[in-house]
C-alpha cells in the first residue's frame, strides 16, 4: 500500500507538468527541417551513384541498403573472383589530410568489416528474402577465410578513386 502511495503521488505531481507541455500548441509558421530524415542530400546521391558505377563497371554486384558511414550512406558489393568473394564498402572520401576513418558505430556498436559488424550485416541480409544469398556468399567465404574486404576510396582534392584492401584483427 505505501508504494502505491507514492506511485499515485509522483503521478499527480508530474501529470500538472506534463499536461502544459502536451498541451502547448506548435506554430503552423514553424520551419521544416531542411534535410528530412530520409531523404539524402546531395552529396550523399553523387557517391552513390559513383559507387554503383564504378562496383558495376568491375563486375560487383551492389547489394541493396545502406551500411554505416557518413550520411548512413556506405554500400556494399559482392564479387567472385579467382575463388576469392570480395565484399567492396563505400563510397568512403577521404579527409583533408588524405585519412581514411571507417564508421565505429555502425550496425549496432561495431567498427565496420570488424568480425561483429560482419555478423549483423550477415543477419541482416538473412531477413530479406531477395538478399539471402548474399548474406550466404559472405557468411560462407567468411567461414572459409576466403573473403576479402575492400574499400572504394575516393580522394578528395585529386578525385581519384581506389580499391583499398581491409585487414581487420580477429
Amino acid at each position: 500500500m505505501h508504494s502505491a502511495f507514492k506511485i499515485l503521488l509522483f503521478a499527480s505531481f508530474i501529470a500538472p507538468a506534463l499536461a502544459g507541455a502536451a498541451t502547448s500548441e506548435i506554430s503552423p509558421q514553424t520551419e521544416k527541417p531542411a534535410l528530412a530524415m530520409n531523404a539524402y542530400s546531395e552529396e550523399a546521391r553523387i557517391r552513390s551513384s559513383l559507387f554503383e558505377s564504378i562496383a558495376h563497371r568491375y563486375g560487383f554486384s551492389v547489394i541493396e541498403g545502406r551500411f554505416g558511414g557518413e550520411y548512413n550512406n556506405d554500400q556494399l558489393a559482392l564479387k567472385e573472383q579467382n575463388g576469392r568473394t570480395l565484399l567492396l564498402l563505400g563510397l568512403k572520401a577521404t579527409g583533408p589530410k588524405g585519412d581514411l576513418q571507417l564508421d565505429q558505430m555502425s550496425m549496432g556498436p561495431f567498427l565496420q568489416f570488424s568480425s561483429e559488424w560482419l555478423s549483423a550485416v550477415i543477419q541482416s541480409l538473412k531477413l530479406s528474402r531477395s538478399q539471402y544469398a548474399n548474406a550466404a556468399a559472405i557468411e560462407q567465404a567468411r567461414n572459409s577465410k576466403s573473403l576479402d574486404l575492400v574499400v572504394l576510396l575516393f580522394t578528395k582534392g585529386t578525385e581519384d578513386v581506389k580499391f583499398l584492401g581491409i585487414t581487420t584483427p580477429e
